[in-house]
This record gives structure tokens, sequence and C-alpha cells, in this order.
């Protein structure tokens, strides 16, 4: 199952982020994603991206963001964040109603970031996110963070490893 778009969308009734994955054989994954949940994903995502950068971070940090900077600016000129969120779906692996996740875990390999959400239900689903769509979901969870009511403190939401370029605001993002 490979990840064709991501969807995020704020739900003030609910105060939960609504996460929607569309994948590349028309299943689509809905999880329901808690403050707590966000906090622990953002801070997983942002050791993630610096891991995955390798060790050219360990010797000289100014080289390794200004590296970070270009292959982030690379990756989101290919990203097309205006694209309508495509439902049309035909399978819904988990149903259709959004699964609540309780924590999750972030496995660190070079060439992806496996992302285990654990569920109410007991169910574990594993998502591997690749560097592009590590930073694309970094940039998305920052943006709907930022219009929730959740007042998480700025320094989660523009971290050094993700320019500030990336975070605008908007309601549901795709």
């Amino acid at each position: 199952m490979k990840i064709r778009q991501i969807n995020v969308t704020y739900i003030p009734l609910e105060d939960r982020i609504l996460l929607r994955i569309n994948t590349d054989d028309n299943a689509e994954l809905r999880f329901w994603l808690t403050r707590a949940v966000v906090i622990q994903l953002l801070s997983g995502l942002t050791k993630t991206e610096c891991l995955m950068a390798g060790p050219k971070i360990v010797n000289n940090p100014q080289v390794a963001q200004a590296i970070r900077l270009f292959e982030q600016e690379t990756a989101a000129a290919k990203v097309d964040f205006t694209a309508n969120f495509s439902a049309n779906a035909v399978l819904y692996p988990l149903g259709e109603v959004p699964q609540l996740v309780t924590t999750l875990r972030i496995m660190n390999a070079t060439d992806h970031a496996a992302t285990i959400f654990e569920l109410a239900n007991n169910q574990t689903i594993t998502i591997n996110f690749d560097p592009q769509m590590l930073g694309s979901f970094y940039k998305l969870l920052c943006d709907i963070v930022k219009i929730s009511s959740w007042n998480l403190p700025q320094q989660q939401l523009s971290v050094a490893a993700f320019p500030r370029f990336w975070l605008a605001e908007s309601q549901t993002i795709h």
C-alpha cells in the first residue's frame, strides 16, 4: 500500500483532527487524532526527518540545515497542496467511521519512517512515509494545528528541521 494523498481537517465539535489517507489501490484510511497524539506525532516526525538526513547533520549543523532546507524545497515543489482530496475510495480497510488513535510509535529507517498507529479498538496499523511524504505530512499537521484551539507552543510548529515557508493558514488541507 503506497500513500497517494493525505487530508487533515480540524473538527472543532470533536476537538480532533480527522486524518484521511488515500492509497494507490483506491483504499481510504480514516483516523481521529487527539491533541496528545498530534504532539507525539510532531515530535516524532521532527526526529525522524533529522535521522533520515543521515550523518551529515552530525558534523556541521549549519551545513546540515542548508542541505535539509534544499531537500525540502525540492520535495515541496513536487507536491500539489491545492489539489482536492479524492473522495472516490472503493475500499475502507478500517471502515468508513474514523478510528481513534490512542498512541503511536515511529520506527526510523534510512529511506522511510514506519508510523505505527495504535487504535482504540486494539488494532495497529503501520503506514510507511518516504522522505517527501514525511515532510508533506508534517507541513499539513503544522498548518491545521495552527488553526485549532490547541495553542501549542510555537517552537513545536516551526522547528529548525522544517522550514517556515511550509506553514500556511487553511481549514482543510490536502
